[in-house]
């Protein structure tokens, strides 16, 4: 939310931020106030008994990148009495004035004129991270109780710049975090919201409806997520402190969420030190997170080891009990490799037929290879082509299937500001609807009425968020093309592959759509000189050409 450039054309209130905080808070106390410590229960009691301009600048300070602030460099028309804020501010320990942080904080700052003028001595022609540096090498501690890298500001930059800490940080993220169920949203969701920045469906809210059952729920995703946070700062700052957190356990806990969390960090760690070659630390770290893409990455390590038999009983695992498509591809592929490497039989296994076409071409360095090869694809004239690339079947997809994917499913909506269900992207999407979603399926065999319905919806709904439509690039004439020449029959093939597997099925489609001058259409894959097929987009053409779906990979070769 920082630096968020609220635009004159929209007129909303000079205190919508406080509004909105209000309302988080509130609606947080409504569901969760059985799981709330007695620490985070009084967060909401104290902030509600500030005087209004306190509760104004609390906002105002959160809602920007800290987390500390120049008391001068604050000003806020809508707030008359600043020093009356700050004061019931720090009163309240919503803020602390002339906070004991690290040297490099106070001294990041100050511009770069006022650090030379109060270190005179130190080189000026370094850059403000060099000086900050410098800085920090010569200044000891004014006190013998005191460390020098952990000061007052007033001790390091002098009293006349008084600088504040916003207090009680950990609590409101447990706030956000109870009200979005993630990390990724916060406070600017409803001032975007309101602005019509972005624009959400207005769907029904289950007033029941919680991201988390219990206390433990809660902890488990927020320890998940500091552990996370600790990983890519340790990657990227500190490789050293890895070495701990490599021995650090994930709790024991039955919560999905906290569970991906800790999975995708012990992922990425894994494959850290599988890059740094460091086999056996990366093996015992992937069998931890025990997550896409945890089992492959073993398999490949095994290989590349030369451990053939293991590798070969890991492939044989996976294929019993595959977790998705594509680790069923690398496993069939790793298993091939190895049962070669052991001298055994491999078995023959059927292949799809995938068309493939040469193409000479000029390159052009202003234009994208796909573009390319759309321009030499219809310069007959005899085709019409749109670059697409995952928008169509993904739009016709949205727009078909809107009223399910936002119907009023239990636990399915629980805060207004949801791109989609919960649940979209989890078996149970599939599990809860599934009457839903054969019906809408049956629907296309039985005419063209769903033809007008997907225009209805796209007329109706145009900008609403749904994850699966991109407005930009979705026009009418493409939607009106598509539903007239692509048979029915292919769009259930497809919706139900994608159904399967919305996580991982929603991309690899083909670039190009060529349509016929009256019928008839095609997909085009377009690869540059070099680029070869991605494994998802093998699967796709895979299995077009197991079901009579026109397509096609065109490689261009330069002239």
């Amino acid at each position: 939310m920082d630096n968020l450039d609220i635009s004159s054309a929209v007129e909303i209130s000079p205190t919508y931020y406080l509004d909105n905080f209000v309302a988080l808070i509130n609606d947080v106390h409504r569901r969760y106030h059985g799981i709330l410590s007695d620490e985070e229960q009084g967060f909401r009691h104290d902030f509600l008994q500030l005087p209004y301009n306190a509760q104004c600048l609390y906002v105002r300070l959160v809602s920007r990148k800290g987390p500390l602030f120049r008391v001068d460099k604050l000003s806020y028309g809508e707030i008359e009495d600043l020093k009356g804020a700050l004061d019931s501010l720090a009163d309240g320990g919503f803020i602390e004035i002339d906070p004991e942080v690290p040297l490099g904080w106070s001294l990041n700052m100050l511009s770069l004129e006022e650090l030379r003028s109060r270190f005179p001595g130190v080189p000026r022609g370094l850059r403000k991270a060099q000086f900050i540096e410098d800085v920090c090498s010569r200044i000891q501690s004014p006190r013998a109780d005191k460390e020098a890298d952990i000061l007052p500001p007033s001790e390091v930059i002098g009293e006349e710049i008084l600088l504040l800490q916003v207090a009680k940080a950990e609590v409101l993220e447990i706030y956000q975090l109870l009200y979005f169920g993630n990390t990724y949203q916060d406070l600017s969701e409803f001032v975007l919201a309101e602005l019509g920045v972005f624009n959400y469906e207005d769907y029904a809210l289950d007033g029941s409806a919680k991201a988390f059952r219990s206390r433990q729920e809660l902890d488990a995703l927020h320890e998940a997520i500091g552990f996370r946070q600790a990983v890519w700062e340790a990657m990227e700052q500190d490789p050293l402190a890895l070495e701990a957190l490599e021995k650090v356990a994930p709790p024991d806990h039955s919560f999905p969420a906290a569970q991906r969390v800790w999975s995708k960090a012990l992922n990425e760690l894994a494959r850290y030190r599988e890059r740094e070659g460091r086999h056996e630390v990366a093996l015992k770290l992937y069998r931890a997170a025990n997550y896409p893409p945890s089992r492959e990455r073993i398999a490949r390590i095994l290989y590349k080891d030369e451990a053939y038999e293991e590798a070969l009983r890991e492939c044989e695992q996976m294929l019993r009990d595959p977790w998705n498509e594509q680790e069923e591809t690398a496993a069939t592929r790793i298993g091939e490799r190895c049962l070669k490497k052991l001298k055994r039989p491999v078995p023959p296994r059927p292949k799809a037929v995938i068309q493939e076409e040469r193409v000479p071409f000029e390159p052009n360095a202003l234009a994208a290879v796909e573009l390319l090869g759309l321009e030499l694809l219809t310069q007959d004239g005899l085709a019409q082509g749109y670059y697409v690339e995952n928008w169509l079947f993904n739009g016709v997809f949205g727009l078909y299937f809107w009223d399910v994917i936002f119907a009023p499913v239990p636990d399915a909506f629980y805060h207004p500001f949801q791109r989609g269900p919960k649940d979209l992207y989890a078996p149970e999407f599939r599990d809860k609807r599934q009457a839903l979603l054969e019906d809408k399926l049956e629907q296309l065999m039985r005419g063209d009425a769903w033809h007008e319905a997907i225009l209805r919806t796209w007329q109706a709904k145009q900008g609403r968020l749904n994850p699966f439509v991109h407005w930009a690039v979705l026009s009418q004439p493409l939607i009106e093309r598509a539903l007239q020449q692509i048979p029915a029959v292919h769009f259930e093939l497809i919706f139900r592959r994608m159904l399967k597997d919305l996580r991982n099925h929603c991309s690899g489609f083909p670039d190009l759509i060529l349509f016929g001058p009256d019928e008839g259409y095609e997909l085009v894959e377009i690869k540059g000189p070099g680029d070869r097929l991605q494994d998802h987009q093998r699967r796709w053409l895979e299995f077009f050409a197991m079901n009579g779906i026109p397509a096609r990979v065109v490689y261009l070769d330069r002239a």
